[in-house]
């Protein structure tokens, strides 16, 4: 994100108008300490943004 990252965005949600908030990353385990800070504030979860192929369909990469 341009301006700030989803653990401030996830704060700043959070503390003005609390809702069910899911993180999406390239990577969730790269991010795993940005992750664990974003549910500190109150998100619910996050999950590893799809990569689509050449003809449109989701390539699932391993969480490694």
């Amino acid at each position: 994100m341009p301006v700030m990252d989803g653990v401030e965005a996830t704060q700043q949600i959070m503390t003005q108008s609390p809702c069910a908030i899911v993180v999406v990353t390239v990577r969730v385990n790269a991010q795993v300490s940005k992750v664990f800070e974003a549910m500190g504030y109150g998100a619910l979860n996050a999950v590893n943004l799809p990569i689509l192929g050449t003809r449109g369909q989701a390539i699932i990469e391993p969480n490694c």
